[in-house]
């Protein structure tokens, strides 16, 4: 009896020590689940996340900061983080870094911090980073979540770029606006001069051969001669010929001018972001009007617009600015 007792106790003994290694073996697979599941995630941000402990060593870099870098996980390990900054960056990083360890059991917002990132191959590029601080039995580490922000500064200076053309685009629709006034001035005038000294020719005409008449019946010879006297100082037959002239041509500049303004107001015109109808034929013709500084020092531009083309659905602004950068290529 004694002896299969101890035999049964034995045997329980057993059975509990077996418990307790397959509970401990389940345990461990959920760690090892747990660890993969996480490494997943940390892997596969879009941002780059490199830990690093407190003198600033890296001991972990997901696939997001070797897409950023060029280093693999491997390589960066066992590194200093600075080593992967720009020089002028590595101070603004120790800060942080400081600046994170100094307010150790706070609460505060983790803010962007702006630094230049070293790739494999020796270029910078601006990076934004944000840091913050964990601990664990092991010591005190810090996360540092960063982003290549080269895209997004191009986009900035893209957009920036856009407005200030936005603005001296306003500026110069407003230009062409005050111009369009005093120029319809000018216009009227010029084309009230040609039509007034049409006028006045008929009346010298008449004068002409009024003092031919009086001057062939032999009356009047000393006001006849203040006539001719009068005549030679003006230099009248210079100026029949060049006044008009003079008209002219101020009237053609007149309507250059206008012609313009006119193109500059359509091509600054802020851009509808919904398509409408235009016509190429006068797109084309504005934008190489407002263009003509540019390419008629070097080129001479010759156009054969078809009077027949219809009109066509499309951006305006942005056609505009396709035919402004064709002209400017070509010259």
């Amino acid at each position: 009896m004694g002896q299969n007792y101890s035999l049964r106790a034995e045997k329980a003994g057993d059975n509990e020590v077996g418990r307790l290694v397959d509970t401990f073996n389940e345990m461990l697979e959920q760690l090892g689940e747990r660890a993969a599941r996480l490494r997943s995630i940390y892997d596969s941000a879009l941002h780059g996340i490199v830990t690093v402990t407190a003198d600033g060593t890296v001991t972990a870099w997901n696939r997001a900061a070797e897409h950023i870098f060029g280093f693999p996980e491997p390589a960066a390990v066992g590194q200093p983080f600075g080593y992967f900054l720009a020089e002028a960056s590595r101070e603004v990083y120790t800060t942080e870094l400081n600046r994170v360890r100094a307010r150790s059991g706070e609460r505060s917002e983790g803010r962007l911090v702006e630094l230049v990132g070293l790739r494999r191959d020796g270029a910078e590029f601006p990076m934004g980073a944000t840091f913050t601080q964990w601990s664990s039995t092991k010591g005190t580490f810090y996360t540092i979540f960063m982003r290549d922000t080269t895209e997004r500064q191009l986009l900035e200076v893209q957009l920036a770029q856009a407005q200030k053309l936005e603005s001296i685009g306003q500026l110069a629709a407003g230009v062409a606006h005050e111009i369009n006034t005093p120029i319809q001035y000018v216009g009227d005038n010029t084309r009230f001069l040609e039509g007034s000294f049409r006028n006045l020719e008929k009346v010298l005409a008449s004068y002409d051969g009024l003092t031919r008449a009086v001057e062939s019946a032999g009356l009047l010879s000393h006001e006849v001669q203040q006539v001719h006297d009068a005549a030679e100082e003006a230099d009248l037959e210079y100026l029949h010929d060049e006044i008009p002239r003079a008209i002219r041509q101020s009237g053609e500049g007149v309507e250059r001018v206008a012609t313009i303004v006119k193109a500059m107001k359509e091509f600054s015109h802020p851009g509808s972001a919904e398509m409408k109808a235009i016509d190429l034929n006068h797109a084309i013709e504005s934008t190489l009007t407002v263009s003509r500084n540019e390419w008629k020092y070097v080129a001479d531009a010759v156009t054969e617009f078809d009077p027949h083309l219809p009109v066509v659905r499309c951006l305006t602004g942005e056609f505009n600015q396709v035919i402004l950068n064709l002209v400017n290529t070509a010259s």
